[in-house]
């Protein structure tokens, strides 16, 4: 033991003190070691000189909060009392000896990137989120309080400013303190004015510290400010926007952090729970709760900062009103008018928002969802449309209108989702987003947010584009020309990516995009036979999405992208006669079986099943597996009519239906031309081939009668009638070799 700790020999019951750790203005921590077990650990003790009443109850306080919670993000409690000679009656506690790095230092010394620093936040809050749940309030939740491991675990230390809450307060309310506790950088407004804290004052704290990690600075500079100064400050200015300060952050994150920060505690989070299952849903790219406060919000919030400022701003101007002859009380219900129109536009807002990415996404990958898609679509547009119609939106509106557009156009008609068939609504949506994109990207050249939405479309016109040139009757030299802008297009949007990632090298979103990028890439040159190019791009989209995958393990979205892309890789080797592509199919069946354990009522892992199956049955016919084949075409045909069944409103699934009922006739006659089988068994196939075609062409009248034919399918009618008169002439000519016949 050191020397400076010899004095303390015996006055820990059951605790051998080896060191002190750290000091503090409450009292001293050292590092000790329990009798008989050995364990290391941190003994709290207060300074001999500073053993005031008022202390001693501050840590008797921390001693009955930690007891009260059990999470490992929080330091636990061994035991607790009096010690005795040479320090008799000084209370003591005995806990987890933490070792490890305060937040901003763990995050710097691991290079952390802002998706990693906002996982480490919703951690602690995690953790301080436990203590709330047992009625215990941190209220000094400054870095210095939080350790992070080596593993990355956290632990929220010294509870010794913490307040229990009594039974029935619900966290609104508790004994009024006279003067505040805690630290001035991360102390709520109403800390700062001697009021009652509460859960959401440990929610300021933690958005504080979240604001801190994501650009090294306080929302409010108070650093060395006197106290009344720093009140002053926090009281009356707005904290500092995270994403002003770093441009990285992203537009969601930032509104997470402005709500924690937010001056009335009515308007943050009710409780750290709250604030970690909101950055949980910006991690997985769920819709978050949060949102930004209305514009009538926001003067309201800035006349409560500035009375004095806007009491003489109201009046001066009743003065030139009043000198101008102008009547007060029309000002007044000029006001009161303009402040409604303001509340409407921005419930206008919340509206087209929730409709599109809360309601829509909840519903997406259910099934029987697609008339219900529709209507959201078609109201989300009205929103939309209103909002665009205003020529004074701001930038951040635009983006998000912009955004909105494409999002909707993937509904309406792309192919990468469940979409509902409206090619021509989804052309009108992405022209109305190109548009209010190009004079965006003009204005912000620099903005990412933006950059990434002109990415995004940019990739989703070529593909348009070249989805159109698939089958319209061009000259050779229109088509050479449409390639050629097809590829300047695709280029360009490429090297706009990569330079994003060269500032941002661990952007998921632009990682993302330029996987779906590569992929459709790959299934364009698939489409004009260009078959070495297909299985590059598709190629390098499975390996982006791979390694995406192994970084998010939990991302759904990206768990099923990287099994679709996966089948279309090996479905162009299978088909074009290379090597491995059969695996591949069959790796992405597997995975879409094992998704579909956690995620039962998923269409979207239910199509891609259907389409695998469907592939697998072709395999297994070229190993000469013939009845293996049958039976998987007879599953995959099972799982493609239960979509339909479940959504006969569904545009895709009548598609996939039809295919694979036409996959399954067209097998049923290869086994019908087998003349090594006996004639009967022939015969029966053969009739099964008809029948199945001639439901396959049943349900493709029906999509011609709905509108539901995209113009790159519309030599099916001719081929499959074709198909059907092959199995008709194939049956005939069987039932001719019947003796007798």
């Amino acid at each position: 033991p050191d020397a400076d700790v010899a004095g303390l020999a015996g006055a820990v019951p059951g605790v051998r003190v080896v060191r002190e750790i750290g000091r503090g203005g409450m009292g001293v921590v050292y590092e000790g070691v329990e009798d008989g077990t050995g364990r290391r650990v941190a003994v709290k003790l207060l300074q001999p000189e500073r053993r005031t009443p008022g202390l001693v109850r501050r840590l008797q306080r921390e001693a009955q909060a930690l007891a009260r919670i059990e999470h490992p993000g929080v330091t636990r409690l061994y035991s607790t009392g009096l010690c005795v000679a040479p320090l008799a009656g000084s209370p003591y506690i005995v806990m987890e000896l933490v070792h490890g790095r305060q937040p901003l230092r763990y995050a710097e010394t691991h290079s952390l990137d802002v998706r990693e620093r906002a996982a480490l936040a919703m951690r602690i809050a995690e953790a301080v989120g436990a203590a709330h749940e047992q009625g215990v309030l941190h209220l000094d939740l400054k870095p210095g309080n939080v350790l992070v491991r080596e593993d990355g675990t956290v632990k929220v230390l010294d509870f010794g400013v913490a307040r229990v809450l009594e039974e029935g307060a619900g966290g609104a309310t508790m004994t009024f303190l006279t003067h505040p506790f805690g630290s001035m950088d991360s102390m709520a407004p109403e800390q700062f004015q001697g009021r009652a804290g509460s859960r959401a004052s440990d929610v300021y704290a933690l958005g504080s510290l979240l604001h801190r990690l994501l650009t090294g600075k306080g929302p409010h500079d108070v650093e060395g400010a006197p106290l009344a100064e720093a009140a002053r400050r926090v009281a009356t200015a707005a904290p500092a926007s995270a994403r002003r300060l770093n441009r990285s952050v992203p537009r969601e994150l930032d509104v997470i952090v402005r709500t924690a920060l937010a001056t009335d505690p009515r308007h943050r989070y009710p409780d750290a729970g709250a604030l970690a299952a909101d950055l949980g849903r910006f991690l997985r790219r769920e819709p978050i709760i949060a949102r930004r406060p209305s514009a009538w919000r926001r003067t309201r919030a800035y006349a409560a900062r500035r009375p004095a400022l806007v009491a003489s701003i109201v009046v001066a101007s009743t003065a030139l009103l009043l000198g101008a002859g102008v009547a007060t009380g029309q000002a007044v219900r000029a006001m009161h008018a303009e402040s409604r129109a303001l509340e409407r536009f921005e419930d206008v807002r919340s509206l087209a928002n929730a409709v599109i990415y809360e309601l829509h996404d909840a519903i997406e990958d259910l099934p029987g969802s697609t008339l219900a898609r529709r209507a959201l679509v078609e109201r989300a547009l009205e929103y939309l449309d209103r909002l665009a119609s205003d020529p004074n939106a701001d930038a951040n509106l635009r983006l998000e209108l912009a955004e909105a557009y494409l999002s909707i156009a993937v509904v309406q008609g792309d192919v990468s989702g469940a979409n509902l068939g409206d090619f021509e609504g989804r052309r009108r949506s992405l022209a109305a987003a190109i548009g209010l994109l190009e004079r965006l990207s003009a204005e912000q050249p620099e903005d990412h947010d933006v950059a990434l939405a002109v990415a995004r479309a940019g990739i989703m016109d070529f593909h348009e584009r070249s989805r159109r040139s698939w089958t319209s009757p061009i000259e050779e030299h229109d088509e050479s020309e449409v390639r050629g802008r097809y590829h300047e297009l695709a280029d360009s949007v490429q090297a706009m990516l990569y330079n994003m990632l060269r500032d941002q090298p661990d952007n998921l979103s632009a990682r993302t995009l330029l996987a779906d990028l590569a992929w459709r890439r790959g299934t364009d040159h698939n489409s004009w036979h260009e078959i070495d190019e297909a299985i590059k791009w598709l190629g390098a989209a499975s390996e982006m999405y791979e390694e995406l995958r192994s970084q998010t393990p939990d991302d759904f979205k990206i768990s099923f992208n990287a099994a679709r892309v996966m089948y279309g890789h090996g479905y162009v080797r299978t088909l074009n006669g290379f090597e491995g592509g059969a695996e591949m199919q069959r790796e992405a069946r597997r995975r879409a079986l094992a998704m579909l354990e956690d995620r039962p009522w998923s269409v979207s892992l239910k199509q891609l099943l259907s389409i695998s199956t469907s592939r697998l049955a072709f395999d297994l016919l070229n190993e000469g597996k013939y009845d293996e084949a049958l039976t998987a075409i007879e599953e995959a045909r099972g799982v493609a009519a239960s979509l339909t069944q479940s959504d006969p409103h569904s545009m895709l699934w009548h598609r996939l239906h039809s295919v694979i009922v036409a996959w399954h006739s067209d097998i049923l006659a290869l086994g019908a031309e087998d003349a090594s089988l006996p004639l009967q068994t022939r015969m029966e196939r053969a009739r099964e081939a008809v029948a199945a075609r001639a439901e396959a062409n049943d349900l493709l009248q029906e999509r011609i009668d709905r509108g539901w034919l995209p113009e790159w399918e519309s030599h099916y009618p001719e081929r499959w009638r074709a198909a059907m008169e092959r199995y008709d002439s194939l049956l005939s000519t069987l039932e001719s070799e019947l003796p007798g016949a």
